[in-house]
């Protein structure tokens, strides 16, 4: 009962935390100039991604070589394959890793590094595992991330503290559960793990919520669980949940930096 108490009100938090942000990048894109990258940069938060997209679409005819423009646009064109058919998605898909492999290798700046491994790794972590098989490497761009972002949270100027660095060690967390490689996995949690201990109370309550989910409800799940086959088969469902859930909202993944 206080398991489930502290999870409601943890996915309250994070639901608050969600609209919050939301009304934020609504906010900015009513003050933020056209034509400029916070302009797009605040669509795309907004959730307008046909204006983020034409935005995105005319900063890049003006700099085809910005690493953070072309990760946005590349995690634009893969939301489009969500709503196309299965053989036409996967032709998206591989248009939009064109421009995210591009914004890696453009990327010199901790700010472009984090937003090039970010963008990938989020597309990685979203599409089906099972077609692309991309989510270790998503894995791995996130722990990537996790290392500029460190850097980047030695300076207080860049936005960027502990929790964003746990963030990206528990996307990596997930995309390793997606992979099925569990030890890996449970690594990256704990660094998460780690890092929002020493943080203490306060913000981050959709990072908190994923945390709780994974030691406190996962620790009820496997005392319930009868044998180890039960076990392998819930700790491999449970990604595929989140994975249709990251899908959906991989705006606001890229978004939460």
């Amino acid at each position: 009962a206080e398991g489930r108490e502290k999870l409601n009100a943890l996915e309250q938090a994070a639901a608050a935390e969600d609209k919050d942000a939301n009304q934020r990048a609504l906010a900015s894109l009513e003050n933020v100039k056209p034509g400029t990258l916070g302009y797009a940069l605040a669509a795309f938060s907004a959730g307008q991604y046909e204006k983020a997209e034409a935005a995105f679409d005319d900063l890049l005819a003006a700099n085809p070589d910005d690493s953070t423009v072309n990760g946005y646009k590349g995690s634009l064109v893969a939301l489009r394959a969500g709503k196309a058919m299965p053989l036409a998605a996967v032709g998206i898909v591989k248009e939009a890793y064109v421009f995210l492999d591009r914004a890696v290798s453009l990327a010199k700046t901790n700010a472009e590094l984090d937003s090039a491994y970010t963008n990938r790794g989020s597309v990685s972590m979203a599409i089906p595992e099972m077609v692309f098989g991309k989510a270790e490497s998503g894995a791995a761009d996130f722990i990537a991330a996790a290392e500029a972002r460190k850097l980047l949270a030695t300076d207080a100027s860049s936005g960027i503290t502990s929790l964003d660095v746990a963030s990206s060690y528990c996307d990596a967390a997930k995309c390793y559960e997606i992979a099925d490689k569990r030890d890996l996995a449970e690594t990256s949690y704990a660094e998460a793990k780690r890092l929002v201990d020493v943080a203490g109370s306060g913000e981050g309550a959709r990072l908190r919520l994923v945390l709780f989910q994974h030691y406190e409800m996962g620790k009820y799940a496997r005392e319930e669980t009868e044998s180890k086959t039960d076990v392998k088969k819930e700790k491999r469902e449970r990604p595929k949940a989140e994975t249709e859930a990251d899908r959906k909202s991989l705006a606001s993944t890229l978004a939460s930096r």
